[in-house]
């Protein structure tokens, strides 16, 4: 059986490959590239390969996933505790990822379908979008307080972004406009969002 770690990070990652018997293979430094990746791993199409889950670790798990590789991602706090107490590394890399897996040790972490990580990030995008919205709306009010401006209507009715406008004050057009083209965009998540539930 061989074992591999792989650490990845933005731009480059440290991989390498192991026996069972922890015999060193072959290892490298390669671009953090789709390219790079599968050509490390080319002639060893059965082995088993461990990443952290790390910020960037979604893209390279799937190209190594749908290339047909078993891949394993490791808890990062509960692996770096191990790796302290049972392989005595300094930090947490690819050799210490692959003595994780062939010694049985590698914490594993839950790994969500594609479709609900995807749901997940344009849940993200969503919340951060309606944040934006409300930071301007808030802009907006601060505005008509300072100029001493008072209103009975609702302005987030279509009745109050028609009177904001009216009062023709630049600061808050340009506000409305950012407004609506963030309505636009989460209108847009809200239809992803639509297509990938119906399919789960």
């Amino acid at each position: 059986m061989l074992v591999s770690g792989l650490d990845v990070h933005k731009n480059f990652s440290q991989a390498i490959i192991m026996t069972e018997k922890g015999e060193i293979i072959k290892e490298a430094k390669i671009r953090t590239t789709r390219e790079d990746i599968l050509n490390f791993y080319s002639s060893y199409p059965e082995i088993t390969i461990a990443m952290e889950t790390c910020y960037a670790y979604e893209p390279i798990y799937d190209v190594l996933d749908n290339a047909g590789y078993k891949v394993k991602l490791s808890h990062p706090s509960k692996t770096k505790a191990i790796a302290y107490a049972k392989v005595k590394a300094d930090r947490i890399d690819a050799k210490v990822l692959a003595d994780l897996v062939r010694s049985g040790l590698l914490p594993e972490a839950y790994i969500p379908l594609k479709e609900i990580r995807e749901m997940r990030r344009l849940c993200r995008e969503r919340m951060k979008m309606v944040s934006e919205r409300t930071r301007i709306k808030n802009r907006i009010r601060h505005e008509l307080i300072r100029k001493r401006i008072k209103s009975e209507i609702n302005l987030r009715s279509k009745e109050g972004m028609r009177w904001l406008k009216g009062l023709n004050i630049p600061v808050i057009n340009r506000g409305i406009e950012i407004m609506e083209k963030i309505n636009e965009c989460i209108k847009e998540i809200d239809k992803e969002i639509e297509r990938i539930a119906v399919r789960l």
